[in-house]
């Protein structure tokens, strides 16, 4: 299999890369691939499968795309840990994009997980070695989650919660799944409050020195919540114009709330609805926050990341994300945004927010390897709910 390319002093070629099988909203049997760089001691491209699960994985032919003709295999370096499900004999199908499912057979102890190997191999199985995945297998572990729909009631009206919550509850899976969080959730506790305007919350006004005590929002949170349990309404919209509002407990105190929880408004600012996409990725990002994840390297507006890698993130700081016109942008206070990337679609649609949970620590950035993170923050005591 040769490969001719011209080199000036080095050059790092690439076979092949393993990706996600799908792109568009997430799916829970197409988990996100953490290939961010590789540098590091674990530079291999990572992925997360809970223990029992059967997943699909994408193999992208790209430094052999103009050699069709070579097969390639994709064989388990792990077979006590994780199996090739399909294709028969791992044979991958021709084309740009071969994708292979594979099945996790058995995840670490406690919040660890198992470390496997997925290998690609041309010619044969055991043909020559072009690229490795890492495959992180978790041992489930349970998140509590309760969705309400609200109904306001006005001075002049009512309006309810119109969120197809069966979608949004399904995307919020598939998103922690390859952590090895399953979401539990149960039907939605229908809720009902009396407000100035009708499906209306006033996220606001802040007090310097009583916060958010005894605002709407205040009263919301304190309906109906479930203890030992995420709780995350549902309202029309946001008096700010914001899609979600998030307070942990360490928020909640902060501000001088009853409790803590999510708020996520089903219109924008304008009044359009959004899709389920969008309000699962806000409630998923919230739910970030409460796991004890951080922004990408901790870095707030307007000096956040605006790299590829960033926009891939679930923890990144905007939903929908910032367009790249002009060039380039600044904040309101006038400055640049730092690293601003030339693509718009992190592979879930244009300016949509990625839905990545990093499994990888990529050396030089702060609070990475998310998953682990967010693990050992669900099983210490008080540590979410």
């Amino acid at each position: 299999m040769p490969v001719n390319q011209d080199v000036f002093r080095f050059h790092t070629i690439v076979p092949v890369r393993f990706g996600r099988a799908a792109e568009g909203p997430p799916q829970a049997d197409v988990p996100e691939v953490d290939d961010r760089g590789h540098a590091g001691p674990e530079p291999e491209p990572a992925v997360g499968v809970t223990e029992g699960d059967t997943v699909k994985v994408g193999v992208l032919r790209a430094g052999i795309e103009d050699a069709p003709e070579v097969r390639l295999y994709a064989v388990s370096g792990s077979p006590d840990a994780v199996a090739i499900h399909a294709p028969p004999h791992g044979l991958l199908p021709p084309g740009p994009l071969g994708v292979f499912q594979l099945r996790a057979l058995a995840g670490g102890e406690g919040i660890e997980a198992r470390r496997a190997w997925v290998e690609v191999h041309a010619g044969g199985p055991t043909g020559p070695l072009l690229s490795r995945l890492a495959v992180h297998v978790f041992r489930p572990l349970a998140l509590n989650l309760v969705l309400h729909p609200v109904r306001i009631k006005g001075a002049t009206g009512e309006a309810s919660s119109a969120a197809d919550l069966k979608a949004v509850l399904a995307l919020v899976r598939a998103v922690w799944r390859p952590c090895g969080i399953a979401v539990l959730s149960g039907g939605p506790r229908r809720d009902e409050a009396v407000f100035a305007r009708a499906g209306t919350v006033a996220d606001g006004p802040w007090s310097p020195t009583q916060g958010l005590k005894n605002t709407e929002i205040d009263r919301l949170l304190a309906t109906g919540a479930v203890p030992e349990a995420v709780n995350a309404y549902f309202v029309r919209r946001l008096s700010s114009g914001a899609g979600v509002q998030g307070f942990t407990r360490r928020a909640a105190a902060a501000f001088q709330l009853r409790g803590p929880g999510i708020v996520v408004a089903e219109t924008d600012a304008s009044g359009k609805d959004r899709d389920p996409y969008d309000l699962a990725n806000d409630l998923c990002h919230e739910i970030g926050h409460f796991l004890g994840l951080p922004h990408p390297d901790r870095r707030a507006a307007p000096r956040e990341r605006e790299d590829g890698w960033s926009r891939r993130m679930l923890m990144h700081n905007h939903n929908p994300l910032l367009g790249r016109d002009p060039w380039p942008r600044r904040s309101a206070a006038g400055e640049p945004y730092l690293e601003r990337p030339l693509l718009e679609d992190a592979g879930y649609g244009p300016l949509k927010r990625g839905c990545l949970v990093t499994i990888r620590h990529v050396p030089r950035l702060a609070a990475d390897g998310e998953c682990l993170r967010a693990r050992r923050t669900l099983v210490q005591p008080g540590g979410v709910y």
